[in-house]
């Protein structure tokens, strides 16, 4: 029962981290260069959403998927990844780690093993095609996710920690 309510918490908080997460890469990219904006599109066109959504409809062999269904598509992919994310650093709360520490390694982690090292291990496109916005948004992103990662594991840790059994 406890291992259940720490997935299902940690798993909520990924899931509001997330959002929380998109206003400010969001809030980013609006301020980025029109040319910033042109070098990202011409190297990654529609963005990581776009490609985890392509990925999802051909696992799935949706063929047909049309443009807004791949976009749904990646953005569950995207909220899924991060509610993953939430239940690993809820688990790590119950077993005694301190939960702003959680969320924001969770998110650094994150930025290193999903921003840059899968674009890393990929042939195309390279990081280093990237305009160095792009992995300027990535680091707010993800730093804005740990750190409300952290604020809710925080709120939430009375609820996550292991209660003492009683006599």
């Amino acid at each position: 029962m406890m291992l259940m309510r720490r997935i299902v918490l940690g798993a909520a908080a990924g899931y509001g981290a997330n959002r929380v997460m998109d206003i400010a890469t969001s809030w980013y990219y609006e301020r980025q260069s029109a040319e910033s904006k042109a070098r990202e599109q011409m190297v990654f066109p529609g963005g990581a959403i776009v490609a985890a959504g392509r990925d999802v409809a051909g696992l799935l062999k949706k063929d047909d998927a049309d443009d807004a269904e791949i976009e749904r598509l990646g953005l569950i992919a995207h909220r899924g990844v991060a509610m993953a994310y939430g239940a690993l650093a809820a688990l790590l709360v119950g077993v005694g780690i301190r939960p702003f520490r959680v969320g924001v390694l969770t998110g650094a982690a994150a930025f290193v093993v999903v921003d840059e090292g899968l674009n890393a291990v990929q042939l195309e496109p390279s990081p280093f095609d990237f305009p160095v916005e792009a992995h300027i948004r990535g680091v707010i992103g993800h730093a804005t996710f740990g750190a409300v990662l952290g604020a809710c594991l925080t709120v939430l840790r009375p609820l996550l920690r292991r209660r003492p059994r009683s006599a």
